[in-house]
């Protein structure tokens, strides 16, 4: 019964080594052959994010890292909150109170995290964790591989800045 045991949990860690070994070497390969659209910075500026489609295509995001603007509490750190427009047609607006500064830092440093590090590669169980963002231009770049045709169906910047 222990041979058994220690045999299943065999089989299962090769099966995991083996499971990350493909994903590298998927990664490896993408990362080798992709000709970057025009207005593209050199692979090594991105964080590249892969993740397995349902129909088994490869959907990678090469995305520029974020870094969360530097907030000193000595300075203004130039938030405002928008208001109402008054009688002369002007916009009113107030200064960021102190728990809508730590907000911001929070979705910024969330962001941060999300979008990963320049010059790495992660894998991801699910394509919709994959990190995105609205626009962009090429700070952002999708690609389709097909693994059936060993050959990408799409390579595009995320669209206008």
């Amino acid at each position: 019964m222990k041979l058994l045991s220690i045999i299943s949990i065999l089989g299962a860690l090769t099966s995991c080594t083996s499971n990350i070994s493909d994903q590298k070497q998927i990664m490896r390969t993408i990362e080798a052959r992709i000709q970057l659209p025009e207005g593209a910075r050199p692979i090594e500026a991105y964080s590249r994010n892969y993740a397995r489609l349902p129909d088994n295509k490869i959907l990678a995001v090469f995305i520029e890292p974020f870094e969360p603007s530097p907030i000193d509490e000595t300075e203004d750190y130039g938030c405002e909150v928008m208001g109402n427009i008054d009688e002369n047609g002007e916009l009113e607006s107030r200064p960021c109170t102190e728990d809508e500064l730590e907000e911001t830092k929070g979705m910024e440093n969330a962001i941060s995290k999300s979008h990963g590090n320049a010059n790495g590669s992660r894998w991801f169980k699910n394509s919709h964790d994959l990190p995105i963002m609205d626009g962009g231009g090429c700070s952002q770049i999708e690609a389709i591989f097909d693994l059936r045709s060993d050959s990408f169906d799409r390579i595009r910047c995320n669209g206008p800045l």
